[in-house]
């Protein structure tokens, strides 16, 4: 017999593999096709996971030793099915930005088909062992969870050390390691660490076994068919973004906003991209430099202090040298970027990133600000995102908090008396993104106590590009003066809106209607939603309307009309409604079809009450903290990572305190969720504050308040859920695997619903309704009494 401790540890490298996946996937699906397929991803996780705890339920766990063997034979055949799922949908030409074409319907189906496979084997591991052993449950639930918390922080480390491909091989042999550590036999155990022997004997030829390529409308994909002699200089993955390098002689015909040679492009994901310049006189004689976007606020500054957010290629960099800028700071929040760049120009004869007045640091921009106490002559951000995915209305779901209301008000904060925020985005026709920045900047102007906010702004145009310049001070006619006469003769670069002059554009009949109080009606009559929007709904690129989510709305580009689509709403919708239709078709059907005649409909429909709840509730709670630190610790990944990682952690430790306290069962998990639900709603309160009153903190000690800060609700949340196993488990141990399932449903559901509730409400709604159904729960719960019609 083994013993209990490779049991443990079994589950613990399962579960740490589970996590890692689902990250990794993520990561690999943004590069090969758009961000918002992460919903997918959490989707078909919980979908794999809640398939799994119906198929216990139907054929049961057999005995202990009988319950190992599967549970490590499912390790296995996880690992197995990883590579081969991926084999396959590398090899599926997926493009979610042809979302409209009745092939790629059938092609997303595809992989929820082949992506799903792993995670059903992985849950079946998992559950199997949560079920048989549940006198000991808390225990097993705390390794459980020990281990998801671990993959979240592995991921961290197996991207920039193996890439992506390479770490699908390394997870998918752990799993198979774990899968050693359970079985009850020898000649198991061998076979077991054989296939993971085998995998990693393999891995050098990952890149091979399954390809991982972006779809033909990512730039990357675009640029691979224009220019065909295109080499791949470099390839760096991170937690972030995966950085391309890559060389063509065709590249300098390509962008027209700076006629120099080039031969180098950047890519973010597969999409974004910015070019590197090489030059052979020093960057002040570079006359082109001043004569694009670029320059918009170093035309009315002379040697300026300035701020860079977001640096790519280093435009921005080189911009401010041409103009002799005193000091220039650059904030990047990919050090993959940081990196990429500064192995290129190191090479070239004045290399931007290494001049003496230039200083390079890896942080999120606003983050950076936020505990700076410099002051700028220029803030400037130019295109800190993909247009590409924003054209198709993918990035509606990316909530950015560079672009809310507190964001702006930090950056005036941080500019001198007479200082210039600078935005460089696309205009398009009618405009959206530029001028939602300039109703959200008129907004926080109007707070600040600007009584004519159309004196604070101008905006210039180059292309399909526009500046948008705005600040607390209104801008004189002296300066308005000075532009005309620097931008004079320059054919490229043209003034759209500037206080005291005449013009026809829409950012004038936005300003003629503020001037006439009549905004309101402005903006409601407008194609795109143009509200300013906060930290609680920090979804700038959420321009479109529900009601118009199949309606095509046209804009015109460069003389071509094209029809854009609310794209991420039809996806999120349709996320929702497969969510709900194959948790019912492959988890509760089966579990109703086959163990209906096993407990009372009165005490079975309470369980799943209890079970929903808990699923819906801890979903909400995860997916709004996490949210809710990105500004306190100054990086996405750190926040996810973190926040994650405590709940996990201290969930674990949660579940091994309730195993060991004598309060009955139901008292406790009363208890436990109106615990949970009071401490929720306390943090809506102090989270604020406490972030404002710690940001002077270094990221280490920021990382440590986090933990503690969690720690407490944390705890309180690693309770319910084993507590309530173990009750169910002394009078109905056959609704075990109900309670999975169940679980695993709701936990489906409220992965995309929160973030629909998000984009409606904010994410302070989110916590208000988790603490809502925690109560809902609890009191459910210790309102059942249960009796099942045959043995328990």
């Amino acid at each position: 017999m083994q013993s209990r401790l490779t049991l443990y540890i079994g589950i613990l490298l399962i579960s740490l593999a589970t996590l890692a996946l689902q990250v990794l996937q993520v990561r690999i699906f943004s590069f090969m096709l758009w961000h918002h397929l992460a919903y997918m991803v959490i989707t078909v996780t919980l979908l794999g996971f809640g398939a799994a705890g119906a198929y216990v339920a139907v054929k049961g766990t057999g005995n202990e030793e009988e319950a190992r063997k599967k549970a490590g034979v499912s390790g296995m055949l996880a690992a197995v099915t990883m590579i081969l799922g991926f084999a396959v949908v590398t090899r599926v030409p997926l493009d979610t930005y042809m979302a409209a074409s009745g092939i790629q319907f059938a092609f997303i189906f595809l992989y929820y088909a082949f992506i799903i496979v792993p995670y059903f084997f992985l849950g079946l591991s998992i559950t199997i062992m949560l079920t048989r052993f549940s006198e000991f449950v808390h225990r097993l639930y705390f390794w459980n969870l020990l281990g998801s918390a671990l993959g979240c922080a592995a991921v961290l480390w197996l991207l920039p050390s193996l890439g992506g491909e390479k770490a699908v091989f390394a997870l998918a042999a752990l799993s198979s390691v774990g899968a050693a550590l359970i079985v009850p036999d020898r000649k198991s155990i061998a076979v077991a660490v054989g296939l993971a022997v085998f995998i990693m004997v393999l891995s050098p030829l990952a890149t091979t076994i399954f390809p991982v390529s972006p779809a033909p409308t990512k730039a990357l994909g675009m640029f691979k068919f224009a220019s065909p002699d295109m080499k791949t200089d470099s390839i760096q993955w991170d937690p972030i973004a995966r950085i391309d390098v890559v060389s063509s002689k065709k590249f300098s015909g390509l962008y027209r906003y700076h006629p120099w040679d080039v031969n180098k492009v950047f890519t973010i994901d597969g999409d974004a991209y910015t070019f590197a310049y090489e030059f052979h006189k020093p960057y002040p004689e570079v006359k082109l430099l001043g004569e694009t976007l670029y320059a918009s606020a170093y035309l009315l500054k002379d040697k300026p202090k300035a701020a860079v957010i977001g640096l790519g290629g280093g435009t921005d960099i080189m911009t401010a040298l041409h103009f002799q800028a005193r000091e220039i700071t650059g904030v990047e929040i990919n050090q993959a970027m940081i990196d990429a760049a500064n192995n290129t120009y190191k090479t070239y004869k004045y290399p931007a990133y290494q001049d003496p007045s230039v200083t390079i640091v890896h942080e999120e921009g606003r983050s950076f600000l936020r505990r700076s106490k410099e002051k700028y002559d220029i803030i400037q951000m130019s295109g800190v995102d993909t247009w590409t995915a924003l054209a198709s209305g993918a990035y509606v779901l990316s909530e950015n908090y560079l672009y809310t209301k507190e964001a702006f008000q930090e950056y005036y904060q941080h500019l001198q008396e007479d200082g210039i925020l600078c935005m460089i985005r696309w205009i398009f026709n009618p405009p959206r993104e530029c001028l939602r920045l300039v109703t959200s900047q008129t907004a926080v102007l109007k707070e600040m106590g600007a009584t004519r906010p159309w004196n604070h702004f101008i905006v210039l145009k180059q292309g399909f590009l526009a500046s948008v310049m705005s600040r607390p001070k209104a801008f004189s006619q002296r300066e308005i003066s000075r532009l005309q006469k620097r931008l004079y003769g320059n054919e490229q670069v043209e003034i759209v809106y500037a206080p005291g002059l005449e013009g026809n554009s829409t950012f004038h009949r936005y300003f003629d209607a503020l001037k006439e109080k009549r905004e309101a009606r402005f903006l409601d009559d407008y194609p795109f939603k143009l509200e300013p929007v906060g930290d609680n709904r920090p979804f700038f690129f959420e321009f479109y309307k529900w009601e118009d989510m199949f309606r095509d709305t046209k804009m015109e580009e460069g003389g071509y009309l094209i029809g854009t689509k609310a794209t991420a709403y039809i996806i999120l919708s349709a996320s929702l409604v497969q969510a709900l239709i194959f948790g019912c078709l492959f988890i509760l059907f089966p579990l109703w079809r086959f163990k209906r005649d096993q407990v009372k409909l009165e005490s079975a429909g309470k369980m799943i009450v209890y079970f929903s709840a808990l699923g819906l509730g801890f979903m909400f709670i995860e997916v709004a903290l996490m949210q809710k630190f990105v500004l306190f610790l100054g990086h996405p990944t750190y926040s996810i990572t973190i926040t994650l990682f405590t709940l996990l952690i201290f969930s674990g430790v949660g579940s091994i305190i309730a195993g060991r306290l004598t309060i009955p069962p139901k008292k406790l998990i009363l208890l436990a969720t109106s615990a949970i639900a009071g401490l929720v709603l306390i943090y809506s309160f102090i989270l604020t504050p406490l972030f404002n009153g710690l940001l002077g903190l270094s990221l280490p000690g920021r990382m440590a308040s986090t933990v503690f800060i969690l720690a407490p609700l944390a705890l309180l949340m690693g309770m319910p859920f084993p507590t309530g196993l173990k009750y169910i488990g002394q009078g109905a141990s056959k609704f075990i695997p109900w309670a999975f399932g169940v679980n695993g449903v709701a936990s489906v559901v409220a992965s995309v619903l929160c973030i629909i509730i998000a984009l409606m409400a904010g994410f302070w709604v989110v916590l208000g309704l988790a603490t809502l159904i925690y109560l809902i729960g609890g009191w459910t719960l210790y309102t059942t009494k249960i009796e099942p019609t045959s043995e328990g």
